[in-house]
């Protein structure tokens, strides 16, 4: 019963998907029926499968077989996926009523359904890898749907990102099973320990940053977040909820392994991750802080708040027994979800009646709009995580991890941790305030000039989980208890304990957070943000360039790579033509044939003439007059069209990538050949 529910689960939206389309290019309504019946069979299913706990598996299937495991964790984040993918189809046929293109977004929708349901069941890395890929490129077309200048740009960098990542991941997995000899998830913690007393700790540790390198990339770890801010402004808001609450947590599910199978107890690695989340946290709220749009701002939150998770797995490697940080970090992906999943929603809202996501042009929009204004309420309560909200206690409990390091690390390192933690609160405390009083409290230009606000579907769409939030906030012991119960087996926590977190020492640290963000919005926001334009005070866009690290950082680093690695291949060429050339002079002497005409080659010159005769030898039998050009001159101007469009091709960039693929697919074939 529990295989035909996981097949069910992962083949539904695929079905689903072709109808979707098909019938949906000419009745847009049906494309959205179609999504939302689909989504809401696939949570009951889901629903069903979470009753139970057992593995399953499908030998034979993609070569060596698909595994996968339901209950625990697992089952916690399939249903917040499916939950998660219902409420964004529910908002997809309001927001996107309008829009063109809606039955091609719905097909991709519904296929990176299929690929992230498989990643949160995967029982083996391979199994990870076959589905984190499926979503990765499906999801591709959501961040191209605009067919913008800047969706395409924004496309090309998450494409860049995802194949770089997908790739450096696929190098991990295969050197982890060359270490190991497994790459079944409950089973790599012993075979890493024996490998490790063997003496592999080098090509263990090799592994292990490709994987991170790969599962990083999705999640949006610094430095490798670029793609995120720009993929969620250029993608419609249905698509952004999902892509900030739902992939990101794909690769710290990655990650999340990383710290518990593979590196758990690696203190240096814990250091790497600790820093790391540090970077990515504070990053990503200093770029909220000063944006302008609306979407651009909670993407670049989505980066700050994966710092806080990331922080919880480096606490886990660190102390593997840690209840705290396990508790903290399946709470925190919950709540993180949730919480987009409201304020995406309501950023979508005020796009699909103002038509702008500019903070200047949205000032006093959410005034009178008590539905909107009760939604974002809540999930920026939820977000900043302040007591009384979904994400007080999973901040707070990965906070007392942070501090629980100083077992292992020095107390200087765990302060200046601890304090950057709080900071990037405050951060969160500013960057939110700043959207809520420009949408709330702000005046408008024009009173009431946006229309309607939102149809009985996406009012459905935006409160539902905004009551999940208040929920997990007000009744802690009878919600985050059973989550964090059914959860710590997949951190593999024997002992935790239910959290109590209201009593003063955890309480100062939402209170220090919540100071840093009222002083970092009047003494920073304000004066940064707002600026005299034709006499009032304007909204705009004070990011530091310089953190924009794709323009100043990557696309320098790649353009100087293909200039140097370009000049050695020619030089290289060049070597290895005039050597032959030496040779076949010297040693060989086969350069003695009759030299060709000046134009074509030897075999053009062969070939013309010999039809030229014929020309000749028929126009005297026929006794007519040949008027065409000869045939030596048209096959050789023949061949020296093809030889110069041959130059242009062989060194255009897409042939290189096309033989470089093939290259890869022929080492991908060996490799599993000899590996496997």
């Amino acid at each position: 019963m529990m295989k035909i529910l996981v097949l069910l689960l992962l083949v539904l939206p695929i079905l689903g998907a072709f109808p979707a389309y098909f019938f949906g290019k000419n009745h847009p309504r049906l494309c959205f029926g179609i999504l939302n019946v689909v989504c809401g069979l696939e949570l009951i299913l889901a629903a069903v499968a979470a009753t139970g706990a057992r593995e399953v598996s499908f030998p034979g299937v993609c070569g060596l077989g698909l595994s996968f495991q339901v209950g625990g964790f697992r089952s916690v984040y399939l249903l917040a996926t499916v939950f998660a993918w219902l409420m964004s189809a529910l908002f997809t046929g309001d927001y996107m009523r309008h829009g063109e293109n809606q039955a091609r977004y719905g097909f991709f929708l519904l296929l990176t359904l299929s690929g992230t349901v498989g990643v949160f069941l995967s029982a083996d890395l391979y199994t990870t890898f076959i589905f984190f890929e499926i979503m990765s490129l499906s999801s591709y077309a959501w961040v191209a749907h605009e067919e913008t200048e800047f969706a395409a740009s924004a496309a090309a960098t998450y494409l860049a990102v995802a194949v770089i990542g997908g790739l450096a991941a696929l190098m991990g997995i295969w050197l982890l099973h060359s270490v190991t000899g497994t790459l079944r998830i409950d089973e790599l913690k012993v075979a890493v320990s024996a490998a490790r007393a063997a003496g592999r700790d080098g090509r263990i540790l090799a592994a292990a940053i490709c994987l991170l390198v790969g599962f990083g990339a999705k999640a949006g770890m610094f430095p490798i977040h670029i793609w995120l801010p720009k993929a969620h402004a250029a993608a419609p808001a249905t698509a952004s909820s999902l892509l900030s609450g739902v992939l990101t947590k794909a690769g710290i599910f990655g990650v999340i392994l990383l710290s518990c199978e593979i590196m758990s107890g690696d203190a240096a690695w814990g250091v790497l991750m600790m820093v790391i989340a540090l970077f990515t946290m504070v990053t990503g709220g200093v770029l909220a802080l000063f944006d302008d749009n609306i979407k651009r701002t909670l993407a670049c939150s989505s980066v700050s708040q994966i710092g806080f998770i990331l922080s919880g797995c480096a606490a886990l490697t660190l102390l593997p027994e840690s209840a705290h940080a396990a508790e903290g970090v399946a709470l925190h992906m919950l709540n993180h979800t949730l919480c987009k999943l409201v304020l995406f929603t309501c950023a979508g809202i005020a796009y699909m009646n103002a038509h702008t996501l500019s903070l200047e042009k949205l000032r006093g929009w959410g005034r009178g709009k008590p539905i909107f204004f009760l939604a974002f309420l809540i999930g920026t309560w939820g977000i900043t995580c302040m007591p009384g909200g979904s994400g007080y206690l999973s901040k707070t409990l990965l906070h007392e991890a942070v501090i629980e390091c100083a077992e292992v690390l020095s107390p200087a390192f765990v302060r200046v941790s601890e304090l950057l933690f709080l900071f990037s609160g405050g951060l969160t405390v500013a960057y939110m305030t700043k959207l809520f009083v420009v949408l709330f409290l702000e005046k408008p230009e024009k009173a009431g000039a946006h229309g309607r606000t939102m149809s009985a579907a996406t009012g459905f769409a935006v409160l539902l989980p905004a009551a999940l939030i208040l929920i997990l906030g007000l009744f802690e012991r009878q919600t985050t208890d059973r989550i964090i119960t059914a959860s710590m087996d997949f951190f593999l926590i024997e002992h935790f304990h239910a959290p109590d977190c209201y009593h003063w020492a955890e309480l100062k640290g939402a209170v220090i957070s919540l100071l840093i963000g009222a002083a970092l919005y009047f003494l920073v926001v304000r004066p940064a943000c707002l600026r005299m334009r034709d006499g009032r005070k304007t909204y705009v866009n004070a990011r530091p360039q310089w953190l924009d690290l794709e323009r100043y950082g990557y696309r320098p680093l790649f353009a100087l790579l293909l200039t140097v690695f370009g000049a050695l291949a020619r030089a290289a060429d060049s070597f290895m033509d005039a050597t032959i050339a030496l040779l076949r002079a010297t040693c060989y002497q086969d350069l003695t044939y009759k030299p060709a005409p000046e134009y074509g080659n030897r075999f053009t010159y062969l070939l013309g003439t010999t039809l030229d005769r014929i020309a000749d030898s028929y126009c005297a039998v026929t006794h007519k007059t040949r008027r065409a050009k000869p045939y030596i001159y048209r096959v050789s101007k023949f061949y020296e069209i093809f030889a110069g469009e041959k130059r242009i091709i062989t060194r255009s960039m897409g042939y290189a990538m096309m033989m470089t693929c093939i290259g890869i697919f022929i080492m991908v074939i060996y490799l599993f050949v000899h590996l496997f």
